[in-house]
């Protein structure tokens, strides 16, 4: 089923039943609170099944995101080794926020769902960023491993996210742009982890690298890419590394 058709049944189910429409998106909002809640106060075990139960209920399109719920379910479970209680909160919310976009676009429960897989893609991506500068080094898992999961996390969410954005025609070219950028976003991972910055700034200034690029790449890919729009994608970036920068703490 190609994007547009999927786009029309959702316009037409939000405007032939509005009433319960905005019942279901409750119920998302409360699931994936649930959710949250789960991942914050009980065993990881039982989040991992109140997710795989609200992803699949209702059975609609299981496979459009599996990817990235898969790297969602990952990054849950590297958080888990967090102690501090207002960080889990944080992160919890976070989480919980992250399904329920998920659940909106895969199940039609927005019209727009370009602003939500957007900010989907942010807090996953940003959650990897985060895990690595912050739980590489120390032995919660190894490095090895972690170079491992940044990668193929990249992979799965960019090429989904890319595949989203165009047109299903241009779905391959998606995933084999997706592929390129992530090998490139892994290399200068490495470049980045030598700076002497904290792992916040440093997570920070990843995210922006990632979202830039990406930017440019889906623009290019929709013939879109004017000289305009390149140099606006490059001073924002610019001027947000610049601000990161002036307020990072630099360690030695």
């Amino acid at each position: 089923m190609t994007e547009n058709a999927l786009r029309l049944i959702s316009k037409k189910i939000h405007s032939s039943l509005p009433h319960k429409v905005r019942s279901v998106s409750w119920s998302a909002i409360w699931r994936c609170a649930l959710v949250s809640a789960a991942w914050a106060f009980t065993p990881y075990l039982v989040f991992l099944g109140a997710s795989v139960y609200m992803y699949v209920t209702p059975f609609f399109r299981p496979m459009a995101f599996i990817f990235s719920f898969g790297v969602f379910l990952a990054l849950g479970k590297i958080f888990s080794e967090v102690g501090n209680i207002n960080t889990v909160l944080v992160i919890a919310v976070l989480l919980g926020i992250a399904l329920y976009l998920l659940l909106g676009v895969k199940d039609l429960l927005f019209i727009n769902r370009a602003p939500a897989i957007f900010l989907f893609e942010l807090i996953l991506i940003g959650g990897i960023f985060f895990a690595f500068f912050w739980f590489a080094q120390p032995a919660l898992f190894g490095i090895a491993a972690a170079n491992v999961y940044v990668f193929i996390a990249l992979l799965a969410l960019l090429g989904e996210y890319f595949a989203f954005l165009l047109p299903e025609k241009k779905r391959g070219i998606a995933r084999g742009a997706a592929a390129i950028m992530a090998f490139i976003l892994f290399q200068i991972l490495w470049a980045v982890s030598l700076l002497p910055l904290d792992f916040i700034h440093a997570a920070l200034l990843m995210t922006i690298i990632t979202f830039s690029m990406s930017d440019i790449a889906v623009s290019s890919l929709k013939k879109r890419l004017s000289a305009r729009r390149l140099a606006i994608d490059v001073s924002a970036a610019t001027l947000l590394v610049a601000i990161l920068f002036l307020f990072s703490r630099w360690t030695l």
